[in-house]
């Protein structure tokens, strides 16, 4: 028996999507929807055996439920899921620090900064010129080098 393995998907299974007639519907979703259910009918059965199946209050506790996971299966914001949403959320409104600014300062260019740490050298250039002697026995040596 062969058994048939894609290898070739980008993204690996949960790239995978699923069309259910007008909607299509990735794989990860579709996960998210069938845990939606099953807490949705296990809250239900609870809450039909401890109010001897009052439909009622099974709607109102079941159904909110069923709906948030919805919610979350197929909230998309600028291409980002839920989680992604509210991690930016929290980043953006609770972890940042405000910026203050001062009045009347004048505050340096960032590039002309940085052309003058490029220029910067640290090191230290010493010209010194030493006095030029030429003996005898020097010339001689060197007349007979070069001849």
């Amino acid at each position: 028996m062969k058994v048939f393995f894609p290898r070739n998907i980008p993204g690996g299974w949960l790239s995978m999507s699923v069309q259910i007639w007008p909607v299509q519907i990735s794989i990860v979703q579709l996960m998210l929807l069938a845990v939606g259910v099953w807490l949705t009918l296990a809250v239900a059965n609870a809450v039909m055996r401890a109010t001897w199946g009052n439909k009622v209050l099974w709607f109102l506790v079941a159904i909110p439920i069923f709906l948030v996971t919805v919610i979350i299966a197929f909230f998309r914001y600028s291409e980002m899921g839920i989680v992604e949403f509210i991690a930016k959320q929290i980043r953006t409104h609770f972890l940042d620090v405000t910026k203050k600014f001062q009045m009347n300062y004048t505050r340096p260019d960032p590039v002309s900064v940085a052309l003058a740490k490029a220029r910067k050298t640290d090191h230290d250039v010493v010209i010194s010129q030493k006095d030029l002697v030429l003996d005898g026995d020097k010339l001689d040596k060197l007349r007979v080098l070069s001849d």
